[in-house]
């Protein structure tokens, strides 16, 4: 067994940060020259090739069996309960080597925000609500998961929905702070009110064919338009006081107001 600490064949480096180095794996066993970059690495096949990621947080073992002449079987492994080890055998085997580079990277936060929702909005149960009655309100902010070639590699890129921040800027200057995701009250002000909200996502993303999810440090910010909503005294509609008396519609044979004496205008 040989534990993921290896080297490559002279005039091959490790790959930059968020590079992919294709290879095989006689360039591991012949070469003494150069190591590769990690004593960590995932390790899994895909697509008929060995796939090393460089730069995860492994905490299971991993491990490569170089042959040494002897056969591949890896029966033994298995049985000390290396799980996950692969043969290095034959020489032409194709090795992709992924270098995932720093997770606080600014160059992987930014290409994940590329991915988040586009845009988040904000919804009132009702533009108007009279005073004693209860509002609501709710967003389009959920859990996104998606495909992505994220710095030129397949991946499944996830965003959960990690916190909601609702600020109410009442009439009069006051102002009221919410977390809920889906907050409601009960209206005890009159006149014109604003609702603002930010959603915080936290990213991840899976490389297609590992089953090893990756987390992106900090968290991705996303703020829906403010929202108008208002709180009246009642929701009766008034109608104005006709002026003079009471009026019926009928037939007449002119403009009434100009000739009250015609056919019709009187009552």
């Amino acid at each position: 067994m040989f534990t993921v600490a290896f080297a490559l064949i002279a005039g091959l480096n490790c790959p930059k940060d968020f590079g992919v180095l294709e290879t095989t794996i006689g360039a591991f066993n012949t070469s003494s020259a150069l190591n590769v970059c990690a004593s960590k690495a995932e390790v899994f096949s895909s697509g008929g090739k060995i796939v090393l990621v460089l730069g995860g947080a492994i905490d299971r073992p991993q491990c490569l069996n170089y042959p040494g002449g002897r056969s591949p079987d890896l029966t033994s492994l298995l049985l000390s309960d290396h799980i996950g080890c692969f043969s290095l055998y034959p020489p032409s085997q194709p090795v992709a080597v992924i270098n995932l580079g720093s997770a606080a990277s600014p160059k992987l936060s930014t290409a994940m925000a590329k991915f988040a929702p586009a845009s988040v909005r904000s919804f009132v149960s009702a533009p108007f609500t009279a005073v004693g009655q209860k509002v609501s309100f709710s967003s389009t902010a959920r859990a996104l998961l998606l495909r992505a070639t994220l710095l030129g590699l397949p991946v499944k890129a996830h965003f959960a929905l990690a916190a909601t921040s609702w600020q109410f800027d009442f009439a009069g200057g006051a102002k009221t702070l919410s977390s809920a995701q889906s907050p409601s009250f009960v209206m005890t002000r009159v006149g014109a009110h604003i609702a603002k909200l930010e959603a915080s996502f936290a990213a991840s993303f899976q490389i297609v064919g590992s089953p090893a999810w990756h987390s992106v440090p900090g968290l991705i910010k996303k703020s829906a338009e403010p929202l108008s909503f208002s709180g009246v005294t009642s929701l009766t509609p008034t109608a104005p006081p006709t002026p003079g008396h009471h009026r019926r519609p009928v037939l007449v044979a002119r403009d009434c107001d100009k000739a009250l004496t015609e056919f019709g205008c009187k009552n």
